[in-house]
């Protein structure tokens, strides 16, 4: 069966759109991770680092409702005999209260973040000039908000596959929301590595130009490379000895298509995965090495081989149709 190209252009839309949408979930717990080490030294540096990846969240967090609407949209437009009003009218059933409710709640996060970014602003200009730490109390108010924050993208990602028009045969509501939950953790897990490698540039920029709103420090700024370099690498992982196990068992079946109706299912599963194992490699380089300043463009390209790396099923199936 031949793809519908219109179809394959909005699943590649909608990777990107994904990248974009797991880096600004997760980007304000990076933030608040780093506020936390603020209180054993470089408080201003913490402090701005904070405030920089909570602004990155918020510049990307148009990407999550556009995500969800856009993918309902293409989902409902298969229908026959839709109007525009009749499937606008499906966010408002409980069939599509998953998404009405995940946005809503993605909203109320990312109104979290922007509360953290100036209370993180505020924390910066209260900050006594030298001082190298700060009381938990000076960093409660944008801990708690950029928690929140979080809390909300994680819950946006759990509503968005709740069956609120009804529990699938033979499940209760609590084994429902254990498995939704598990889903969600895994996803949110999985996330980070879009929000390190989104961070990376940023923090790769600040080394390279060696201030951050304020002059940098050598430690500084190879501590910021190498923070958001190990959410990237903690994020990828579990996915790619996952998805290596899975592309080996293609691999190794004997007789036939490696998939029954799809000859091609070993090249969709090994490109990507080749272009994500050396994003990873490069993530890990930089947390890795003893001089990452050195290797400052390995930032950039990561970022650009995760882009790749999704971009592949989609332009796989637009060349091989």
């Amino acid at each position: 069966m031949t793809p519908d190209p219109s179809l394959t252009l909005w699943h590649w839309c909608a990777a990107l759109l994904g990248v974009a949408a797991n880096a600004s979930a997760t980007l304000p717990l990076m933030a608040a991770l780093a506020l936390i080490l603020g209180r054993r030294g470089h408080a201003a540096f913490c402090l701005a680092g904070a405030a920089a990846l909570a602004r990155l969240g918020l510049a990307l967090s148009a990407a999550w409702p556009a995500l969800v609407a856009g993918d309902a949209l293409v989902q409902l437009s298969r229908l026959p005999d839709a109007t525009l009003a009749r499937r606008l009218a499906v966010f408002f059933t409980p069939a599509g209260a998953g998404i009405s409710l995940s946005v809503a709640v993605w909203c109320a996060g990312m109104a979290c973040a922007f509360v953290g970014l100036r209370a993180c602003a505020r924390a910066a200009a209260a900050l006594p000039p030298g001082t190298d730490n700060y009381s938990a109390r000076a960093i409660s108010v944008p801990l708690a908000a950029l928690l929140a924050a979080a809390a909300c993208a994680l819950a946006a990602f759990a509503l968005r596959n709740w069956p609120f028009a009804g529990l699938p045969p033979g499940m209760d509501a609590w084994r429902a929301a254990g498995t939704v939950l598990k889903h969600a953790f895994r996803a949110y897990f999985a996330a980070l590595a879009s929000g390190g490698a989104v961070g990376l540039p940023l923090a790769a920029g600040a080394a390279r130009r060696g201030s951050f709103h304020g002059s940098l420090t050598t430690a500084e700024a190879v501590g910021g490379v190498r923070w958001c370099a190990v959410w990237a690498v903690a994020g990828c992982l579990p996915q790619l000895l996952e998805r290596w196990g899975v592309a080996l068992g293609l691999l190794l079946r004997g007789g036939g298509p490696p998939v029954p109706g799809n000859p091609h299912a070993v090249l969709f599963q090994l490109v990507p995965l080749a272009l994500l194992t050396l994003a990873c490699t490069a993530w890990a380089a930089l947390l890795g090495r003893r001089e990452p300043l050195r290797m400052l463009p390995l930032a950039p390209t990561g970022l650009a081989l995760l882009i790749l790396a999704v971009s592949a099923p989609p332009a796989l199936a637009l060349m091989v149709r």
